[in-house]
């Protein structure tokens, strides 16, 4: 199925990001990979992350604590997430919501030189300009898509994000 999505999204030029499946994605040459605190040490002694720089991919590191934040430092991600920054019903997760002074928290120990992606209960636009006012560069999200109207709510969470009052 990797290869499927990789042919799909290479033919419509856009960015194949893969999930937690690293080996799959190393396998097909996907533009990035994104994995969680539970898969970032076998990948590392797999040798998974050595192949992603090799074939020059991207990686996305999932962080919920300042041990977490210092496991990423070490590898130089394309990006670090922090969440979830609100609670959600998206998916069970074991951590209570971060909420924004962790945000900025992270924002001020990442610097400037490394993206920070914000995800958890951002359910719409006003949440959307609260985590990006908190420093937050980019949001991942599920549930401010899933709305009657989707191509609305995804100009609206595009405009909060870009718009600086």
């Amino acid at each position: 199925r990797t290869w499927q999505c990789h042919d799909i999204c290479t033919k419509n030029g856009v960015r194949l990001w893969i999930n937690d499946y690293w080996k799959a994605a190393i396998k097909v040459g996907c533009f990035g990979v994104h994995i969680g605190q539970e898969d970032l040490g076998r990948c590392a002694a797999e040798g998974g992350l050595d192949a992603m720089k090799e074939k020059n991919m991207a990686l996305g590191i999932s962080t919920h604590s300042y041990a977490e934040l210092s496991a990423a430092f070490g590898i130089r991600p394309s990006y670090i997430s922090l969440g979830p920054v609100f609670g959600t019903k998206s998916k069970d997760v074991a951590f209570d919501p971060q909420g924004l002074v962790t945000v900025r928290k992270w924002r001020e120990l990442i610097g400037p030189d490394i993206p920070l992606v914000a995800i958890g209960g951002i359910n719409d636009a006003e949440r959307t300009r609260e985590v990006r006012d908190a420093g937050a560069d980019m949001v991942a999200l599920i549930g401010g898509v899933k709305k009657d109207d989707t191509k609305a709510a995804v100009r609206d969470l595009a405009a909060a994000m870009l718009m600086r009052e």
